[in-house]
């Protein structure tokens, strides 16, 4: 198969190509900036809500600490390919494999399994359904029913300053050697 071209200029002004992008090529800052700026469900929110919001929200309700970080990295290969409907993405292979690999590349730069746990799958869903409810006026066809059942707490979302300085904030506090990538 051949691979993605072409390349990105990244929020620290750096070239993220496609083609040949290593962990090097990943930055938590890059990857927190361009979350905060993604809106979930492809804008379709009654308000703009961010990747990096969820991302912060499910990590921060896995109960195993040791899966925090997967939790809160699970959708950092979006900062480089942008979220794409999980209906349409399960039909576009290569972007598939580009997004698996760039979350590999991203692990292995947080010395990190490349394998997301269980746990994290389990929390995302739960997001899922709460955001559903949350977020929109109405499920049409109800497609949230086989999803798990929502937090019982409401999500207030937040401006792309306020979810950035959020994802960062989760990121130091849970990194304990306190590097910058």
């Amino acid at each position: 198969m051949k691979p993605i071209s072409g390349w990105i200029q990244t929020s620290s002004n750096t070239k993220f190509d496609y083609e040949s992008f290593t962990k090097d090529s990943v930055s938590v800052e890059d990857i927190a900036h361009s979350l905060s700026h993604i809106c979930r469900f492809c804008g379709h929110t009654r308000e703009f809500y961010s990747v990096a919001q969820h991302s912060v929200l499910v990590a921060l309700n896995v109960r195993e600490e040791k899966h925090f970080m997967h939790a809160l990295f699970h959708d950092a290969s979006e900062a480089y390919i942008s979220d794409i409907p999980r209906p349409l993405k399960r039909n576009f292979y290569k972007l598939q494999a580009l997004e698996r690999l760039i979350l590999r590349r991203v692990f292995e730069k947080l010395e990190m399994s490349e394998t997301l746990p269980e746990e994290v799958h389990y929390w995302d869903n739960v997001l899922i359904a709460t955001e559903a409810r949350d977020l929109f006026s109405s499920s049409v066809d109800d497609w949230t029913k086989q999803l798990p059942q929502p937090l019982t707490w409401s999500i207030r979302p937040l401006p792309p300053q306020a979810a950035k300085q959020l994802f960062l904030d989760a990121f130091y506090s849970h990194n304990s050697e306190n590097f910058k990538c």
